[in-house]
């Protein structure tokens, strides 16, 4: 009894070790240059300056786009992660859980991703006025294996404006995002979000930002694992000591 109770802790424990095989926080520091396929992209640029890529035109000016500087600082998390200082587009397929503009217009017309082929948004999808810190998220499959990059939280934070009439103290950034993308007309909600918080997060996403990037296994491997292992519990247990003769 004993001896199954440790095996079927082992089966358990290598289970686990498989599924988080290759987990790490990788920290993207501000620097902002990346290459692909040879060809150098810069992030940030300061204005008049707009040739940074986290810049998108809104009216008649720019603005910064935090959906691409999220989508370029993931990029660069899976270069950090690969130790890979120049990253081949074709053989790099993208997937992700951010369902907005950005990612496609930082990877498929800025950079030399082939939507469709190279670029695609993972289904079913989050409606991209609701989408939270679970739906930020880049799966990039590299020679035969997928590596899911997750942005962390703490590329979310900023400090709150407690004096401020739009301050309401249990909302995060998604929170007000959510708000901001959902109501109609202006009110001092939609005003913190625009003048208050959003600053805060380009500035994070201009410095140092952090990101948890794993391996994704395989479909069914873990079972197939976790069934071999079993089965030998089996045999284990049908394996009966002959009794010492009296």
């Amino acid at each position: 009894m004993k001896k199954s109770l440790v095996l079927v802790s082992a089966v358990l424990f290598l289970i686990m070790s498989f599924s988080l095989a290759g987990a790490a926080s990788v920290t993207v520091g501000a620097e902002s240059t990346i290459t692909v396929d040879g060809t150098s992209y810069t992030l940030v640029s300061v204005p008049p300056d707009y040739s940074g890529l986290m810049w998108e035109v809104s009216g008649t000016g720019y603005k910064a786009c935090l959906c691409k500087m999220t989508a370029f600082r993931a990029l660069q998390a899976l270069g950090i992660y690969l130790s890979n200082n120049d990253l081949p587009s074709a053989q790099i397929n993208i997937t992700t859980g951010w369902n907005t503009d950005g990612p496609e217009e930082l990877f498929v017309e800025s950079m030399p991703w082939v939507e469709g082929v190279n670029f695609s948004y993972a289904d079913p999808i989050t409606p991209g006025s609701l989408l939270t810190l679970t739906d930020a998220w880049y799966e990039f499959s590299y020679m035969g294996a997928t590596y899911k990059v997750s942005s962390s939280y703490d590329n979310y934070r900023f400090s709150p404006d407690i004096n401020h009439a739009g301050y309401v103290e249990d909302w995060d950034f998604f929170d007000y995002r959510t708000y901001f993308q959902t109501t109609s007309g202006s009110d001092p909600k939609k005003n913190y979000f625009s003048t208050i918080l959003r600053p805060q997060i380009v500035d994070n996403l201009k410095g140092e930002t952090w990101f948890e990037v794993s391996a994704v296994p395989i479909p069914g491997t873990g079972w197939l694992l976790g069934s071999s292992l079993l089965g030998l519990v089996g045999m284990g247990r049908r394996i009966v000591r002959p009794k010492d003769p009296e």
